[in-house]
């Protein structure tokens, strides 16, 4: 009985130093990133890597993106109707379905 105490009470002391330790961590980590935002360290790092897609035009082919604007061009009306058609077949579907089941 006093091992089982033994082996509970060391487990107990594991995991309440383990919490502590994550805790601790990621305050740690809170303050850095929150540093680092009012410094504009991440603001300029995105700003960067805008500029980079923008600029490259390798990038940007393989990303789908006009080398100048980097935009997607979609066809607002096609997809459009293709969403629309999905949307009905699936609304038909599982109407179906639970007509079935009652």
């Amino acid at each position: 009985m006093d091992r089982h105490m033994r082996f509970e009470g060391a487990a107990l002391i594991t995991l309440s130093l383990m919490l502590v330790t994550v805790f601790v961590l990621s305050v740690w980590m809170y303050d850095d990133l929150a540093g680092e935002t009012e410094d504009g360290t991440l603001a300029v790092f995105a700003a960067n890597v805008r500029e980079f897609i923008d600029e490259n035009e390798a990038v940007s082919a393989f990303l789908g993106l006009d080398a100048g604007e980097a935009e997607i061009e979609v066809d607002a009306e096609t997809d459009a109707a293709a969403v629309a058609a999905e949307a009905a077949a699936y609304i038909a579907r599982y109407n179906s379905i639970y007509t079935d089941l009652q």
